[in-house]
């Protein structure tokens, strides 16, 4: 692991006029690492998410990807220095095809055009490139939207519930595609619920519960820690 954090989130506040929708949470996240984003509906999950790309301004706090602020910067111009990311329901160009889709990444993108991976070859879609997107299934959809943010060589992206409403052998084939991107040293936020898997894929989990940071570590600390057990469980 590096010794300097790719992407860091140093007291991340929102708020939406008198809710505090994320409450001074921090992160940081380094290279080749994944970290599972964990809670309860409304903990301030996809808040977070929000504000490290910057659909949000944050009300207090800053984001810094390699060392310099970012948290000034528009959601463009915060993807075009390397922050990528998904989103829980896929928001392809829906009458544009499904290459066209990719393309459009690439034009407004300072990536390197000439790649070792084709995103298309690499998310498995390299053969429905002249389909429309709007007529893919749901998962076709969640690796297309992967593929578009690969075109951008991303240094860190935010993966928000890209697992959702998938059978077990498509969770594991993302699961593989997640891991296979780690060992490019890319640094991966991983927003879910599906313990399974968060196992197969983070080195360690973030918990929040209404907008505060409850725990950091390991998933298997974290559900042996009081706290977190009472938050999902009730108990």
């Amino acid at each position: 692991m590096s010794d300097a954090p790719l992407l860091s989130a140093i007291g991340l506040t929102k708020n939406f006029g008198g809710f505090r929708a994320l409450d001074s949470v921090s992160l940081e996240l380094y290279p080749g690492e994944a970290v599972g984003l964990v809670g309860p509906n409304g903990s301030g999950k996809t808040t977070f998410i929000n504000v490290v790309s910057g659909v949000y301004t944050a009300s207090a706090g800053t984001v810094m990807l390699r060392g310099v602020g970012i948290e000034d910067l528009p959601p463009h111009r915060r993807a075009r220095l390397g922050l990528g990311r998904t989103f829980q329901v896929p928001k392809p160009l829906g009458n544009l095809t499904v290459l066209e889709n990719v393309q459009v990444a690439l034009r407004y993108s300072k990536a390197v055009k000439n790649r070792d991976v084709d995103p298309l070859e690499f998310v498995g879609l390299a053969d429905l490139g002249d389909r429309r997107a709007n007529s893919l299934t749901t998962m076709q959809q969640k690796r297309l939207d992967l593929a578009r943010v690969l075109a951008l060589s991303p240094s860190v992206v935010l993966v928000n519930e890209l697992a959702a409403g998938l059978s077990p052998s498509e969770l594991s084939d993302i699961a593989s595609l997640l891991n296979e991107l780690r060992k490019t040293g890319m640094a991966l936020v991983v927003v879910e619920h599906l313990l399974g898997f968060l196992e197969a894929v983070v080195d360690r989990v973030l918990v929040l519960d209404a907008g505060r940071e409850i725990f950091s570590g390991g998933l298997k600390e974290a559900f042996s820690d009081d706290k977190v057990v009472e938050v999902f469980l009730g108990q």
